[in-house]
């Protein structure tokens, strides 16, 4: 195996190959942490994984002209290894032009044409990555394509309401729906949600209540790492099987997704019989988010309670309060408040976990939070927004309240 390469391409498709080699790992996966070089006519493959994602970057000479003197081949190597001698391998000059070759059971990578010569030698390991693309069926599986920014926000935005303590894999997975008018990114941890929505014109979803499709955090948020794209197609061969084609360089194949329901998210968040809308303004809620967080009680959390407080508003007026013994406070501030149901009296009190209430207030630059409620004891509603602007995209959130013991 021989070939050139300009050095800032060799970077880049080894950088991105070791983003997937070693994060989101599967348990004892052999083959992580190496990055497979086929040499094949005019072109150069980059394959790897980390168990569950599949990665492939191609160079060929159209974009990167440099790309010469091929003779076809393939080795293995420790990914980190690679990295570092690719970096060093031309020094601060990204245009220099490197020459790979296989030299016995050693990779050699040389500088060409630079002032000063450098040049070192990886040890090759047994067994290589390979890769097979997959056209998509118009009769099998599950198609769309995404502004790749759309993507990554998404799951950037909801992926960090996941359960920190996995504790079931349906906690550490984003739902993906995809519906006539409209596109959601899902995930929590059980006990609290997070959703964002995207207005969207899909009229090849004939399904009234839309297309579920799971995706796992980790691996998603290593592929959100590496595509770099404009668009981004996801093709769900199965819901367990998962290619990814940004239309550039890259390919990817997502396989073990785990195959399970996730939660009917839509019916707590969408199918609310509110009796009443609080409004409030989130400058007021986040500074008595604070005051509730300064006086958390870490005995209480390590004996595997919650930081918890009382939430009551009327017409006017909030008042947030925590009284767990040690510490005690006490914040009040504005509140409008509109009642939806005439049954429903003029006053609202409830009780929430405070860390809930925080990644509301910390997720947003939006003027006020709307809370939804059906009545006392049922899950809540957190909607952010500017009065009077209809946003795209909405962030919203669910969650029940606390159980005061």
């Amino acid at each position: 195996m021989k070939f050139t390469m300009t050095k800032h391409v060799l970077m880049d498709a080894v950088q991105r190959m070791q983003k997937i080699a070693t994060r989101g790992i599967k348990t004892d996966y052999g083959m992580a942490g190496r990055i497979t070089i086929d040499a094949v006519k005019d072109k150069v493959h980059f394959i790897t994984s980390n168990g569950f994602l599949l990665g492939r970057w191609e160079v060929t000479k159209i974009t990167d002209p440099s790309v010469s003197e091929i003779t076809p081949g393939i080795t293995t190597v420790d990914s980190a290894v690679l990295l570092k001698v690719c970096d060093a391998v031309g020094g601060l000059n990204e245009n220099a032009v490197v020459g790979v070759e296989l030299d016995g059971n050693m990779l050699s990578l040389k500088e060409s044409g630079g002032v000063t010569k450098k040049s070192a030698k990886i040890e090759t390991l047994p067994k290589h990555h390979t890769f097979k693309s997959k056209s998509q069926s118009k009769k099998k599986g599950f198609s769309y394509e995404f502004d790749a920014m759309v993507f990554n926000e998404g799951i950037a935005t909801v992926g960090k309401y996941r359960s920190p303590l996995a504790y079931k894999i349906k906690y550490q997975m984003v739902c993906l729906h995809f519906l006539k008018d409209e596109l959601r990114f899902a995930c929590g941890d059980g006990m609290r949600f997070g959703i964002l929505s995207y207005k969207t014109n899909n009229p090849n979803i004939e399904e009234e209540n839309g297309i579920k499709h799971l995706i796992p955090i980790d691996q998603a948020e290593i592929i959100a790492d590496v595509v770099g794209a404009q668009k981004l197609t996801l093709y769900y061969e199965s819901p367990t099987s998962c290619y990814v084609n940004p239309g550039s360089a890259i390919e990817l194949h997502l396989h073990g997704i785990p195959s399970l329901t996730w939660i009917s998210y839509e019916n707590h968040a969408y199918g609310g019989d509110y009796a009443v809308a609080l409004d409030m303004p989130m400058e007021e809620l986040r500074e008595g988010v604070k005051l509730l967080e300064a006086v958390k009680d870490k005995k209480i959390e390590k004996e595997g309670g919650f930081h918890t407080g009382d939430f009551e508003a009327s017409s006017g007026s909030l008042k947030m309060t925590v009284n767990e013994g040690r510490y005690v406070c006490e914040f009040t501030g504005s509140c409008s408040y509109n009642k939806l149901k005439e049954s429903m009296s003029d006053f609202f009190k409830s009780h929430y976990a405070v860390k809930f209430l925080s990644d509301v207030v910390k997720a947003t630059d939006k003027s006020t939070l709307r809370f939804n409620c059906i009545d006392e004891s049922s899950t809540v509603i957190a909607e952010l927004m500017d009065i009077g602007q209809d946003a795209d995209p909405k962030l919203h959130f669910f969650f029940a309240p606390a159980i005061k013991e």
